[in-house]
């Protein structure tokens, strides 16, 4: 079940030529839920700032595999490296005191989780997530929430053709006990989230909260507001993340519907950037054609992005993920591979 991320892994690389094997990528990760990172190389991407800079370090004569460098506000992230994910802003089986003597540089941190608990007021009071988890120096970098919302409400079925319950129905299962111990309003409450617990609108997604049955709404605006008050140092666009087999036409409808809120978040990000960088997600499953009608656009606005992400489901196997890759990175530079196990 791939609906929990553990680790990040920034590959930083330079892709082969199209129609080439990807033979340098140094393992097989799970296909059906990861989401690649590409530093963006448009003529409109705004990649290198004051507090967001990208460098090349060395880049092999053999594979073009690169040694790269990121500097943040918070710090600097040597790439490749593993990037440890705080669910909820705190790692599991260490602090981030070990994991700094470990030399861990960047941390993910998922908006979702920390949206519901503490909350992203909460979180802005205490100065940031660098401050509320007592990691000053060290860069974050935070989702928008979709991906949570999505596949904690529908399970591995949101990348596969597979029944799937979804977290969310599968925590009802593992309390059903300790609820008959609590209220009757407690109990409907969480009842409540059986019924329709993801609806996608053009303003954005309405979905219930797994802690206590409220219903909230995510918009492009909202959820970039979210990772404000968190104060990340990278930071991502509203998406939709549809099915692995979903039929060509409800597929282009949702690479279009997430085209708008990317460019609704870009437009809110840009409105006060706040020394963030904002990477946008390239969508279009496993059809060629919408994979570059996607970078096309995305990579097209002016101001643009900071960094690329291929987003969504890359196919079944592996070949059909290359494949994708493949089509993906036209417009390619070094990658950021994200896996989920």
């Amino acid at each position: 079940m791939l609906t929990a991320s553990y680790f990040v892994m920034l590959i930083s690389l330079q892709l082969l030529p199209l129609g080439r094997s990807f033979s340098f990528i140094p393992f097989s990760p799970p296909v059906r839920a990861q989401r690649v990172w590409v530093r963006c190389k448009s003529t409109h991407c705004s990649a290198n700032k004051p507090y967001f800079q990208f460098e090349v370090l060395h880049e092999s004569t053999v594979s073009s595999a690169r040694v790269c460098r990121i500097t943040t506000p918070h710090g600097v992230i040597d790439t490749p490296t593993f990037v440890a994910v705080a669910t909820n802003g705190a790692l599991k089986g260490l602090d981030f005191r070990d994991a700094d003597a470990a030399n861990q540089q960047l941390i993910f941190a998922n908006s979702y989780h920390m949206l519901l608990q503490p909350g992203n007021d909460v979180i802005k009071k205490a100065g940031g997530i660098h401050n509320f988890v007592g990691r000053p120096h060290g860069p974050f970098i935070t989702d928008s929430g979709g991906f949570q919302v999505f596949s904690l409400a529908y399970g591995k079925g949101v990348f596969e053709d597979a029944p799937a319950g979804g977290e969310l129905k599968r925590s009802q299962a593992k309390k059903k006990y300790s609820d008959s111990l609590h209220t009757s309003q407690e109990s409907l409450s969480r009842n409540k989230i059986k019924d329709n617990p993801v609806k996608i609108t053009e303003d954005g997604i309405i979905f219930r909260s797994y802690r206590d049955g409220t219903k909230l709404l995510l918009t492009p605006e909202s959820c970039v507001q979210a990772q404000k008050d968190f104060g990340a140092d990278i930071i991502i666009p509203l998406d939709e993340l549809p099915p692995y087999q979903t039929d060509r036409a409800k597929l282009e409808e949702s690479v279009d519907r997430s085209h708008r809120w990317e460019k609704r978040s870009l437009d809110e990000h840009l409105k006060d950037p706040k020394d963030q960088a904002m990477y946008c997600v390239v969508h279009g499953g496993v059809d060629k054609e919408l994979r570059m009608k996607s970078v096309e656009y995305l990579t097209s606005l002016d101001p643009g992005f900071d960094g690329i992400a291929i987003g969504g489901s890359l196919g079944n196997d592996k070949d059909e993920m290359v494949e994708m890759l493949e089509v993906s990175e036209r417009r390619g530079g070094g990658v950021l591979w994200k896996t989920n196990h």
